[in-house]
């Protein structure tokens, strides 16, 4: 019964990791019209906000208007699959040239 317990205790921790690793996801951007409230990432349009969606630049929070495309992304989406938070992580040459603005 010990054994039975562990095992599924050694499942659910799995089950909640593989969870938690979905909720963030990489791709580039393909398109731009966060006027209209969207962001196309590798294909999939994803609603933006300004008020929801937070930028971040190695840890630092910049503005949304630093989004660019051809930038590659490592985002999570909130409940209403609307961009919440969006780390800038490539290509280098464009995270240099904002780094250096």
């Amino acid at each position: 019964m010990r054994r039975f317990f562990h095992y599924g205790l050694l499942f659910l921790c799995l089950m909640a990791a593989q969870v938690f690793a979905q909720n963030e996801q990489t791709g580039s951007i393909e398109g731009l019209d966060q006027d209209n409230g969207y962001v196309t990432i590798s294909g999939t349009r994803y609603g933006f906000s300004d008020r929801v969606t937070q930028v971040y630049l190695k840890d630092r929070l910049i503005g949304p208007e630093k989004m660019d495309v051809g930038m590659v992304v490592r985002f999570t989406l909130d409940a209403n699959g609307t961009l919440a938070r969006v780390e800038l992580i490539g290509p280098d040459a464009m995270l240099r040239v904002l780094e250096q603005n």
